[in-house]
């Protein structure tokens, strides 16, 4: 869990600094995106209810980021059920 917990909080460090990004017109970081989303997937590989407890989480001024988190790691829980593989 307490990986689990440390990817969610990297995902979401990741999510800020894209909007960052996008506010001031630069490039966005494609790489960031793929690394954040491999570790979650490693993670759900490991224990899939680790982070799925991580998508409990609410924060009424965060709804955006924590709602971007949680579609990735229902989306990677999802693609796991339709046994697609981790390259997949």
């Amino acid at each position: 869990m307490p990986e689990a917990v440390e990817i969610h909080k990297d995902a979401g460090r990741y999510l800020n600094s894209i909007f960052k990004d996008i506010r001031l017109g630069q490039i966005v970081d494609t790489q960031g995106a793929r690394d954040v989303a491999d570790r979650m997937v490693d993670s759900l590989i490991q224990n899939e209810s680790a982070l799925i407890l991580l998508t409990q989480l609410k924060h009424k001024d965060k709804y955006t980021e924590l709602h971007s988190i949680n579609v990735c790691i229902i989306s990677i829980l999802f693609g796991s059920y339709l046994g697609l593989s981790e390259k997949e």
